[in-house]
């Protein structure tokens, strides 16, 4: 069953969209926007200071509901389900409530006309552009435990040279390379001894640009994660009582920071 607290992350919205009768094959796409970004059409839509997808399928000649499931690395939930309007159907998908940087897929299925389209993307980016020439550094969460982040480069000159270092607790990390395009590494953030934390990486280009970010690993992903109140509202982890109760290691560690 749906759960109330995901419905500040999830708004179904049945797009009104002229839909031809001719056969045609399904398709599904997902839509950015950066929450300094958002149309104005689209401003209900977004759930406060959020980024915003927009999910959208065409195609679907079922008259029926479609099931909306998603897995990522966290538990699979169950949402409500949608239904198609002249052939489309959307949903809307807040990036308030999910760990940047971490994919997820979402799988939407009608089994009495069997229809089935899955689309992986990632609700929360995690990346920082340069305001010079636009290039872009983004990180992609890929493993939990242990913690892993792929690190992509976009729009960069080839063999441009890079400073990097992370720091995380005590540990500090320091590197140079150049590069040709494309490329990408692994970084993996965790330190011994500790439950979790956040490790910030910068890169530095030959011109001085310094490019950040944070990338969190252990339990400090779950500030990012909401829980029910006792009303049945979405609230922080890390803000709800009755939770950190129940969790007292979890407790302990964010009252450590």
């Amino acid at each position: 069953m749906f759960n109330k607290f995901y419905a500040l992350a999830f708004k179904a919205l049945i797009l009104t969209l002229a839909f031809s009768n001719e056969a045609k094959a399904s398709t599904i796409s997902n839509e950015f926007f950066p929450f300094s970004c958002i149309p104005k059409e689209y401003e209900t839509l977004r759930t406060g200071n959020s980024d915003l997808n927009l999910i959208k399928i065409e195609g679907w000649s079922g008259k029926g509901l479609i099931s909306v499931f998603e897995t990522s690395l966290l538990s699979p939930k169950k949402h409500n389900p949608l239904k198609a309007e002249k052939g489309v159907a959307g949903l809307a998908v807040s990036s308030i409530g999910y760990v940047p940087g971490m994919p997820i897929t979402m799988k939407f299925t009608d089994e009495k006309n069997k229809f089935s389209k899955e689309i992986k993307f990632v609700p929360s980016p995690l990346y920082v552009e340069s305001v010079k020439d636009g290039a872009k550094i983004e990180a992609i969460f890929e493993c939990l435990s242990p913690a892993n982040y792929t690190i992509k480069f976009m729009g960069f000159d080839e063999r441009e040279e890079l400073s990097f270092q992370s720091i995380c607790y005590n540990e500090k990390i320091e590197n140079k390379f150049s590069f040709d395009k494309p490329l990408g590494f692994s970084i993996f953030p965790e330190v011994i001894g500790k439950k979790g934390g956040i490790a910030k990486i910068k890169f530095t280009r030959s011109s001085g640009e310094a490019l950040e970010l944070e990338l969190s690993w252990g339990l400090e992903v779950l500030k990012y994660i909401l829980y029910p109140d006792q009303n049945g509202n979405p609230q922080k982890i890390i803000e709800n009582k009755k939770f950190l109760e129940e969790n007292p290691e979890i407790r302990k560690f964010f009252e450590k920071r």
